[in-house]
Parts: structure tokens; C-alpha cells; sequence
């Protein structure tokens, strides 16, 4: 069986997937040469000693087919030129033999009426019925010269209507034959469109499935989106406010030492602290949310990792204790950030979840960075329950997953490797049965992002006062923007068509703060109705905002140069605006 397989194996293309129906054809193809080749040279021996000599070169031509079919299948894979040379070889060896015996009644002629049979299983359908014409076009052939000269082709035969007796009998068996095998291909094909037909459904339901989970995947977003601009509004007067009462604390001790105690001071820091953690969740969730284009930039793997462990502190908490293990420099590489943010909660929610629940003092997640020459090497191991062989081997196949139903998708590999792809990286999985996972992701080293430069705040308050006009819907923002700007001019509005009101009136101001998203007319709508009085105050024009979570307020971002500046604000922020304002 061996011998046979290996024989086999090597007129069969390698192209041929096992278990295929065109793997299947083809080892028929080669059991049909290898069975025929010896009766062939057994056939031609006997001719030779028989003392017919001058059919030999017609057997030798059957031989010529025989071989020529294997070389065909080997060289061009093709099953149907194959197939139908071997059948060419045996209907020209069978009518050599036939004419050779003589009459519609010679065993070799009704030997071929198996042909159509063998053109359906090797060939298919087509060869099948064009070979059954062939064949019962060859045996009427036989029976109408019969009954045409009434005798004998070479011996002795019985009257003439036993001559259509025998025609009919074989054309008749031809077609029984042919029956059979095109309802073989008949019944298989049904079988196969049905196969085909419950796959299409699955698939359809898994498409179902994953369109629903993108809808409600795509909700999420948006309702995370709104809940981050809806916070860093009360966050960005809650820092101004402490922005106010931090440099007036300053301020009093400074002329009066002692007035104020160190225990306030202590509690404002620890406000500012409480302020900022608040901030960077605000900053992770509009990361996780804002769709940028994908346009690439350079971003510190360590930060990602940071705002990704966030997002799903809670998760591993209770499963596993986290170490990071970081380069202590930062690690640049160009990158979408949200898209690496993708990545590194996909692999860290699979750590998580291959870690058993309610033992996290015995297991560990461990996320390492660190640069190897010009690419940066990013890891997730766990030591949870691993992967088996199988598993391994077809962990980033999409739609592949060992998790229940309900609880994941099988995409989550699968889009991590498509990400790390297009970022000229790659992904590689180490894992084995109750030893845990690693999952590595290399990506080519970025050099470090120019330096932004930043105006630093004055020591003291200068003399010149600026005219402001300040455009924000929150009056609590306008408020405690107020009061860091109380030494200035400022004119508070809090819609835009109130603020074009006055700019139409001819008011000239030295700065325009601008929020970004506003509930009558936006702050890019306000910019272009700026632009078209031709004054040319939108060149004054600073944007505050909490997030561009609309695509025309990204590419309204993406389009003007004017500066702008994420909420919350510090106070520092603000000396930067003022002093690049009267540089101007």
C-alpha cells in the first residue's frame, strides 16, 4: 500500500489537495494507467507470437497514450486532458481488438461500453456523454456493416438478426452505463450544492453575527465618544478652577508666608492628581474611539501599552498579577495608534481569559518592551492554560476560535495579524498545553517625533492686556476660563452666531478662543463665516476641544493650521496661547 501511495504520489501534482474530489479523480487516473499498462505489453506480446506483427505499432501507439496521459496530469494538473487520453487509450486498444476478432458480439467491443463509466469518474459529466456517443457510435457502426454485407468481419458469426440482437444489447448496455455514472455525478453534485448550501448559511449567520456585533461594537463607540467630550467639559473648568486657586494660594503665600497651610496645598495637589487620572481615561477612551484614517504616526509603545493595561485593568485584575517590563527610553515606531491599541487589548483580553479566574496569586500577565537594533520587539505571556498543537496551528485563521459561542468571534488573532502585517511587522505564537502563551509582535523601529516647541509661562504677569473673545457653550467653562484671563479683555459669548454678531459689528479682538463642538453652529462653521468677512481675525482663531468625534470635524482639524488645544486646559496652556497671541 505503501509502494502504491508512493507511486501514486508521484504522478499526482502536488497542487492537488488530499481529500479533494480532484485528488480523488486523479488517483483513478493513475490506477487506470498503472492497470493498463502491463495488459497493454501483455496484449502486444501476444500479437507479436500470434504472428501479427503489423498491429503492434497501434498497440504501441495505446502505450504512447497511456504514458502521455500521466506526464499531462503531472505537468499541467489537469484532470480533464488526462483522463480523456487514458480513454483514448482504451478505446483504441478495444476497437484494435474488436476489428481484429471481428463482429458487434467480440468481447473486446462490449468491453468497451464501460468507457462512458470510467470519462464520467476520471474526466466528468461532459467527457462522459461525449465518450458514450463515441462508443455507441462505433458499435451501430459495427452492427449496420454486419447487416449491410450480411456476413462475418473475420470468424464465423450467426444469422443476421442475431447481429441486431448484439447491436442492441451493447448500445443498450452503453447506455446503462452512462445512466449510472451521470447519476453518480448527478447525486454527488446534489450532495455537494447541499454541503455547499448549509456552508453558505453558516456563513451568512457568522456575517450576520459579526455585522451585529460591528453595530453594537460601533454604538459603544459612539456612546463612548460622547461620554468623553461630555466629561472633559466639567473636567476642563474643574482644572481651571484649580489652575485659579493654585496660582492665588501661590500668590498669597508669596506676599504673606505662612497665611495659608501646607495641609490645603497638599489637598489641591492631591485634587490635581484625582484631575488627571480622570483626564487619562478621558484621553484612552477617545483613543480607543477617534477613527483617524488610519494615518500613521510616531507614538511610544510603552504609552500604548499603559492606556491599553487601563482599559482592561479590571479584567485581569482578579485573574493574574501584571508586570510590565519596559526599555526605560521611550520606543518609537509609526504606527495608527488606535489600530495598535486594537492589537494590545486583543492580546491582553486573550491572556486574561486563558488565565483561570480567582487564582491571580499564582499566575502572571507580563507585557515587555524593548528595542532589538532597528525594529522594536512588543510581548503578552501568560501562564495560563496554553494552546495544543492543533490549536496553535490555526490560532490567527479567521473565525477560529475555542471559546464558547457568544464570547468571541475568532477575529481577534486574526485582525492583530493583519494589523501587525500592514505596519511591516510580524506576530508569532509560542504556546504549549498548560504552559502557557506568548505572543510577540515585532515592528520596525521609528526615530523620535520632532520636538514641539512650547512657550513657557511667564514668571510674571505682563503688562499688556489682550482683547478676547471667548465662544463656548458650557457656562461653567466660560467661567473658569474667565477667571485665569481676568487681567485680560474678555468678551464671553455662548453661541457663535452671537459671537459673528459682534465680529460683524466691526469689535476687532487679538485672540478668538473657539470651542470645536457646539450644539447651534460648530466651531469650524464659525471659522468659515470668520474667513468670509475678509478681515482676516481667523488667522486669531484658537480651537478648544474635547474630541473631534465627527468626520467633518476631523477633517476640518486636519485641513486649517490654526492651533488647537485638547481639553481639559492647564493653565500653563494658556500663558502659551497668550504669549505666541501678542508675538503675533
Amino acid at each position: 500500500m505503501r509502494g502504491s501511495s508512493r507511486l501514486i504520489g508521484f504522478f499526482v501534482p502536488a497542487s492537488f489537495e488530499r481529500d479533494t474530489d480532484a485528488y480523488r479523480r486523479a488517483q483513478l487516473c493513475v490506477a487506470f494507467a498503472l492497470f493498463l499498462l502491463p495488459l497493454t505489453l501483455v496484449r502486444a506480446l501476444t500479437i507479436i507470437g500470434s504472428g501479427l506483427g503489423e498491429q503492434v505499432p497501434l498497440v504501441a501507439a495505446v502505450w504512447f497514450c497511456l504514458v502521455a496521459a500521466l506526464l499531462v496530469l503531472k505537468r499541467t494538473a489537469s484532470l480533464w486532458a488526462a483522463g480523456n487520453l487514458l480513454v483514448l487509450a482504451l478505446f483504441a486498444s478495444g476497437s484494435l481488438m474488436a476489428y481484429s476478432r471481428g463482429g458487434v458480439g467480440s468481447p473486446p467491443l462490449i468491453a468497451i461500453t464501460a468507457l462512458p463509466l470510467v470519462a464520467t469518474f476520471v474526466a466528468g459529466r461532459n467527457s462522459g456523454i461525449a465518450w458514450g456517443a463515441a462508443v455507441a457510435a462505433e458499435i451501430a457502426t459495427f452492427g449496420v456493416v454486419q447487416g449491410i454485407l450480411h456476413r462475418e468481419l473475420s470468424d464465423g458469426l450467426s444469422p443476421g438478426h442475431r447481429i441486431r440482437v448484439e447491436t442492441i444489447g451493447a448500445l443498450s448496455l452503453t447506455l446503462v452505463l452512462l445512466g449510472i455514472s451521470l447519476a453518480f455525478e448527478w447525486t454527488k453534485s446534489l450532495a455537494l450544492e447541499a454541503r455547499a448550501q448549509a456552508e453558505r448559511q453558516r456563513l451568512l449567520a457568522e456575517e450576520a453575527g459579526r455585522m451585529l456585533q460591528a453595530d453594537r461594537m460601533a454604538s459603544v463607540g459612539q456612546l463612548a465618544a460622547g461620554v468623553a467630550h461630555e466629561i472633559n467639559n466639567p473636567l476642563g473648568y474643574l482644572t481651571a478652577n484649580l489652575d485659579f486657586i493654585e496660582r492665588e494660594i501661590q500668590r498669597i503665600r508669596a506676599a504673606e508666608p505662612g497665611i495659608v497651610g501646607s495641609e490645603l496645598a497638599d489637598a489641591i495637589a492631591e485634587s490635581r492628581q484625582g484631575i488627571d487620572r480622570v483626564g487619562l481615561i478621558v484621553r484612552d477612551l477617545k483613543t480607543f474611539t477617534r477613527d483617524d484614517g488610519g494615518t500613521p504616526v510616531a507614538v511610544d509603545v510603552r504609552e500604548v501599552c499603559d492606556a491599553s493595561i487601563r482599559m482592561v485593568d479590571n479584567e485581569i485584575r482578579h485573574r493574574a498579577r501584571l508586570e510590565r517590563r519596559y526599555a526605560d527610553h521611550p520606543v518609537w515606531v509609526r504606527a495608527n495608534e488606535t489600530r495598535l491599541v486594537q492589537v494590545l487589548l486583543n492580546l491582553l483580553i486573550n491572556a486574561a481569559q486563558a488565565t483561570p479566574p480567582g487564582q491571580a496569586e499564582r499566575h502572571t500577565i507580563t507585557v515587555s518592551v524593548e528595542t532589538r537594533g532597528d525594529t522594536v520587539a512588543l510581548a503578552v505571556s501568560d501562564t495560563g492554560v496554553g494552546m495544543s498543537p492543533d490549536v496553535l496551528a490555526n490560532a490567527v485563521r479567521p473565525f477560529f476560535t475555542t471559546k464558547p459561542v457568544g464570547v468571541g468571534t475568532g477575529l481577534g488573532l486574526a485582525v492583530c495579524d493583519n494589523v501587525v502585517r500592514a505596519l511591516g511587522g510580524t506576530l508569532n505564537i509560542e504556546s504549549a498545553v498548560g504552559k502557557g502563551c506568548t505572543v510577540s509582535v515585532t515592528l520596525p523601529r521609528a526615530a523620535a517625533p520632532d520636538a514641539v516647541p512650547t512657550v513657557p509661562a511667564p514668571a510674571a504677569r505682563e503688562e499688556t492686556a489682550l482683547r478676547i473673545l471667548l465662544i463656548d457653550d458650557d457656562p461653567l467653562i466660560i467661567r473658569a476660563m474667565s477667571r485665569l484671563l481676568r487681567h485680560h479683555a474678555v468678551t464671553a459669548k455662548a453661541n457663535g452666531r452671537d459671537a459673528l454678531s459682534l465680529l460683524r459689528a466691526g469689535q476687532n479682538f487679538d485672540l478668538i478662543l473657539c470651542d470645536l463642538m457646539m450644539p447651534d453652529l460648530s466651531g469650524a462653521e464659525v471659522y468659515e463665516h470668520v474667513v468670509a468677512l475678509g478681515q482676516g481675525l481667523e488667522r486669531r482663531m484658537v480651537f478648544l476641544t474635547g474630541g473631534a468625534f465627527t468626520e467633518a470635524g476631523r477633517e476640518f482639524l486636519e485641513r486649517v493650521p490654526n492651533p488647537r488645544f485638547e481639553k481639559p486646559i492647564r493653565a500653563d496652556a494658556i500663558d502659551a496661547i497668550l504669549s505666541a497671541a501678542r508675538a503675533s
